[in-house]
């Protein structure tokens, strides 16, 4: 049984968080022992998720880490949190976004090394229960984290889970032999990342409130048409419905901003993360696990986003153009550059530099969370709700898995913002925005 499982490069992306899910299921009596021996199955099968996340001590590169010892047991994992004799909350109250949370989820969400794996929580509510789910973001991204959601789902049925891939040898971003060798990648090629001093702190972020906006299947196609070009249109360029959305948002909240007081010739950046699974030739397996996030970046004056002058279209084709500058030559020189770092700590992300004007958005819709089938977990039940247990910073956007509606609306889409409460205030109450979004 391998005890070391060593880290690569896209692993530093969020070296101290967990990727975290709040699951809810309409199901007040759970099967919590089979819960429980589900999790112990899934932590002997795939032993490394049940590692710690340490400094790595062969590696003469400082801010190197690794999952090694302790390996920990199921019942250091997986806990039981009973608040159904709680008069201050019920199934229905927990699903509003940021209220009672300090309840349903432990102080889990920063977590530097040394930080273990995997944790779980269940939290019996009247009503129903919520599962907490969290794997360290140093070990695996939002599909990683889904791949093995699925995989004890699977084990809650009794089946046996797909083999999943932790090993970073098979992701061609990974392999050293396929960095590009000229030219040097440069820190100004690659604006989305910068190289901090040693000293800087990561920093906390400033305090956030979240809203859960609802973009119904018709109001999705509507912006994807404002974003379309006209038959007299030179520039016939494709957005995808993604794009028009984000461009949507990225416009809304600048002018939210520029009407609490942010200077408008503020830069405002733009972040969407990608997965780079599938833009190599042949794509990595959708098993692999691991870290295989790299960011977009497109930066525009705060005024020309929040402006009724600038067309839809013109910030979606921005979104575009920073997307689809995602190749697989891209990515390998991403990696080149930041393995040729003398210290990777000093590795961020540029859009996360300011929480006034900058934007990133990250999706989880193609994530089957809704599909998947738990046996008699949770008394037949398949997940009724899914949403993020912690605020994490404002200007930030995560579009949750689709399918959390059937019949006429299941092309709708629910989107978890962050923002600033003041600035939160002020876009709940734009007409524009309500319009497409229902809050």
């Amino acid at each position: 049984m391998v005890e070391r499982y060593a880290l690569s490069t896209l692993d530093y992306y969020v070296p101290f968080a967990y990727v975290p899910q709040m699951l809810y299921f309409r199901c007040s009596e759970p099967d919590v022992e089979l819960l429980r021996s589900s999790v112990e199955k899934l932590l002997a099968r795939f032993h490394c998720l049940a590692g710690t996340l340490v400094p790595a001590p062969d590696d003469p590169r400082p801010g190197r880490l690794e999952i090694s010892a302790p390996f920990l047991s199921v019942d250091e994992i997986f806990s039981v949190k009973d608040l159904r004799v709680d008069p201050t909350i019920d199934y229905e109250r927990a699903q509003v976004a940021g209220e009672h949370i300090h309840l349903l989820t432990p102080g889990w969400f920063f977590a530097p090394a040394p930080a273990q794996v995997m944790r779980v929580q269940l939290t019996l509510l009247r009503g129903g229960c919520t599962l907490c789910w969290a794997l360290h973001h140093a070990f695996v991204d939002g599909a990683g984290s889904g791949s093995v959601l699925r995989a004890l789902a699977t084990l809650c049925r009794g089946e046996t889970p797909d083999e999943l891939l932790f090993d970073r040898g098979v992701a061609a971003f990974y392999r050293p032999n396929t960095f590009p060798t000229t030219p040097t990648p440069k820190w100004e090629d690659h604006p989305e990342y910068f190289e901090a001093p040693l000293d800087a702190p990561f920093g906390m972020p400033p305090p956030c409130v979240q809203r859960v906006l609802w973009f119904s299947g018709p109001a999705l196609v509507e912006l994807k048409t404002l974003c379309a070009p006209s038959s007299e249109d030179p520039d016939q360029r494709w957005v995808s419905t993604n794009d028009a959305m984000a461009a949507f948002l990225w416009n809304r909240i600048s002018v939210a901003r520029v009407k609490a007081g942010i200077d408008p010739s503020l830069p405002s950046m733009f972040g969407m993360s990608v997965d780079a699974r599938r833009r190599f030739t042949p794509p990595v397996s959708s098993n692999f696990t691991g870290n295989s996030t790299v960011n977009t970046v497109t930066t525009s004056a705060l005024s020309e986003i929040a402006s009724p002058e600038t067309p839809l279209r013109t910030i979606a084709l921005k979104v575009r153009e920073s997307v689809a500058a995602m190749t697989e030559s891209h990515i390998l020189s991403v990696v080149a550059l930041l393995e040729g770092m003398s210290d990777i700590r000093r590795w961020r992300q540029s859009q996360q530099n300011t929480h006034t004007s900058d934007f990133d958005v990250s999706s989880w819709a193609g994530q089957p969370t809704y599909s998947l089938d738990w046996g008699r977990a949770f008394g037949g039940e398949k997940v009724d709700r899914a949403r993020l247990p912690w605020n994490v910073k404002p200007g930030i956007a995560w579009i949750m898995p689709a399918g959390v509606r059937i019949g006429e609306d299941s092309a709708g889409l629910e989107v978890v913002l962050m923002l600033s409460e003041e600035h939160m205030e002020i876009l709940v109450k734009d007409e524009e925005f309500t319009r497409y979004a229902a809050v």
